[in-house]
């Protein structure tokens, strides 16, 4: 980890690589975390932790810590994912979880994903499991998806990172729940069964993209996602 002198030089660098539309965001989040007095990695660590510490001031530093990178990061978010109460921040914790370049457990965010914690959470946790990429989690996910009296939000966010896992063995449980009473539920099922790329899902995704006339609010129609679906299960077949 950075040195005590080092710590400015180092967030000040990683705002300098952000992509050109993305610096002033990423030298505001910098500055921010600055005037807090902060001279080293520890003592940003520890400022999590403090009572003065806003969820603004907590999410610029779980964004800092995505990019930083490292075991220490690791550990400092895998803590605070569990006790972080504020929803914009646990997102922040979730999107950093997925950029470490250090092996993320995946048994503990599996086990939030089932538990009893706020749906937030959970949806956050279901989403770091697809972006992981490790097919261990599958059943978990499945489980999720298919407990019709789980949280909306939770089930969606599982379907989607059914997908981003690409695992066959998900697929008749996709395909059970592309009829579910859900908007949000059947979209992300439409979207995992086209990144499966299984070419048995083309006719009940026609079926949907000819009789379902919803859209999914913040996204588009469920129309529009089942024909991009079966789009790109017709280019995985003909590769």
């Amino acid at each position: 980890m950075p040195k005590e002198n080092e710590l400015r030089k180092l967030l000040q660098a990683i705002a300098e690589k952000q992509p050109t539309q993305l610096q002033k965001s990423a030298k505001e989040d910098v500055a921010h975390i600055l005037e807090k007095g902060v001279k080293s990695f520890d003592e940003m660590i520890a400022l999590l932790n403090e009572a003065s510490a806003t969820a603004e001031t907590r999410s610029r530093i779980f964004w800092v810590l995505g990019q930083i990178k490292g075991r220490k990061s690791l550990s400092a978010l895998m803590d605070s994912f569990e006790r972080e109460g504020d929803e914009k921040a646990i997102w922040e914790i979730a999107k950093s979880l997925s950029l470490l370049e250090t092996k993320v457990p995946v048994q503990p965010l599996c086990s939030t994903v089932i538990s009893g914690q706020p749906a937030s959470r959970r949806a956050a946790a279901a989403y770091v499991l697809g972006r992981l990429r490790d097919r261990a989690v599958t059943d978990c996910l499945i489980h999720v998806l298919c407990n019709l009296g789980e949280e909306e939000i939770v089930r969606s966010h599982s379907a989607e990172a059914l997908g981003a896992l690409k695992d066959g063995k998900a697929f008749e449980f996709l395909l059970r729940n592309l009829s579910d009473t859900s908007v949000s539920v059947r979209f992300w099922t439409a979207f995992a069964l086209g990144e499966l790329g299984d070419q048995r899902a083309v006719p009940s995704l026609k079926t949907l993209s000819e009789t379902d006339n919803s859209i999914l609010e913040g996204w588009w129609a469920i129309k529009k996602e089942a024909l991009d679906a079966i789009h790109k299960i017709t280019k995985s077949v003909e590769c």
